[in-house]
């Protein structure tokens, strides 16, 4: 009987995939000759924009507060202090009270206004660092095979998304604030 219970589900997993990915490319084009990834750009922008917005106003304060989701995430044994300490390390010189930022415990702790800016800054830089990174090997890709800008688009979202969640755990400090936002800063000239 579970047998026939798994193959119902994944029959109707392949239904809503090929559903969802034939809805997507009526909505987003085709990948015929003449046609551009131009829409699928400009939604992997508005996804990057969506996550900038989620990460700097829900998950970093969320992390920083010790509320909401981070109370279920913090009872995986280790995870919650590489987490928190990926995403505030950096920040620690902006913090008044020195000794507050590492304790990962209490619901009691003061951070200064330039602490918290800078945790959500932090937060801004990971999703704008995946597209970025999105961008510049697909421009390389692109240039070599002008085709390959209008194919494999479930791949390319796949992609985004992996490399979304491992930045997630990517400290600061080595990739995101001395590097990246020094090349932003020269790109921004």
């Amino acid at each position: 009987m579970g047998a026939i219970a798994s193959t119902l589900q994944l029959g109707m997993a392949y239904c809503c995939c090929n559903t969802t990915s034939s809805l997507l490319n009526t909505c987003l084009g085709s990948t015929h000759e003449g046609t551009s990834g131009r829409k699928r750009s400009v939604l992997l922008l508005t996804i990057t924009i969506t996550f900038a917005l989620l990460y700097q106003y829900v998950l970093a304060p969320s992390i920083l507060h010790h509320t909401g989701w981070w109370k279920i995430y913090s009872s995986i044994p280790g995870m919650g202090k590489v987490l928190y300490s990926s995403w505030t390390d950096s920040c620690a010189q902006y913090n008044d009270d020195e000794g507050n930022n590492n304790n990962n415990d209490g619901n009691d702790q003061q951070f200064s206004d330039l602490y918290i800016q800078c945790v959500g800054n932090a937060a801004v830089f990971r999703p704008t660092f995946v597209s970025t990174l999105f961008f510049l090997i697909s421009a390389i890709a692109t240039k070599t095979n002008p085709r390959l800008n209008r194919e494999a688009w479930p791949a390319k979202f796949g992609m985004y998304f992996i490399l979304l969640a491992i930045i997630t755990f990517v400290p600061n400090a080595p990739l995101l604030t001395p590097i990246y936002l020094t090349f932003l800063r020269i790109g921004a000239m």
